[in-house]
């Protein structure tokens, strides 16, 4: 059984309307409510009255083989607090 913990969120991208403020786009990795796959979240407020969101899902072992084949920046893991125990 997984146990799940708290739910994080890793923000990449925020484009914010200078003249109203508002958020336009944004983009995040967010982690499953059972922590067993990543999200990575778009959501699109750009056009006058719509907005569309997409997500693309990838198991937690796919990302770490992915890591562990192309490398990760560690400053930029350690300044959002995640920790990814056992890669090397």
């Amino acid at each position: 059984m997984t146990q799940a913990g708290p739910r994080r969120v890793l923000p990449l991208l925020t484009d914010i309307d200078p003249a109203s403020g508002e958020v336009r786009r944004s983009v995040s990795l967010e982690a499953s409510a059972n922590g067993l796959s990543i999200q990575l979240v778009h959501i699109d407020s750009s056009r006058q009255g719509t907005q569309q969101e997409y997500c693309v899902e990838i198991a937690t072992s796919e990302l770490i083989d992915l890591i562990r084949i192309h490398g990760v920046d560690n400053q930029l893991i350690d300044s959002h607090g995640f920790k990814f125990e056992g890669i090397g």
